[in-house]
């Protein structure tokens, strides 16, 4: 299998990712968040308006995304990093909203541990 059917199989099997923003005291901050939506490059989910990320994407929109699988089974390790740029698109009620990241570069790295660049 080449590395983009891959990643886009792994993809498609992730329900969580992580991410990673700078926050508005300048200190890192990465946080899990459940995928609402992942469409190619596209990725949704809902999180609290105050939320550190939250706030962290309406000063700066550059955020890294992280997801990982470890082995198991006969399904081998598999990481994909990704630079992307986040948005709020929805306000859903009781202090919620949901984001939007889109992919602007991202990486895999599989069970031989070579980290490359993919374009998906």
């Amino acid at each position: 299998m080449d590395d983009i059917a891959a990643t886009k199989n792994f993809l498609n099997e992730c329900q969580f990712m992580t991410l990673s923003v700078i926050a508005e005291d300048g200190q890192s901050w990465g946080v899990p968040v459940h995928i609402a939506l992942q469409k190619g490059i596209v990725f949704e989910w809902e999180s609290s308006m105050e939320a550190v990320h939250s706030r962290a994407i309406e000063v700066n929109p550059r955020i890294a995304i992280s997801m990982f699988r470890l082995t198991y089974g006969d399904q081998k390790e598999f990481g994909f990093y990704a630079q992307a740029d986040a948005e709020e698109i929805e306000e859903i009620g009781r202090g919620r909203a949901r984001y939007r990241a889109t992919i602007v570069q991202a990486w895999i790295n599989d069970e031989q541990h070579v980290k490359r660049e993919i374009s998906l």
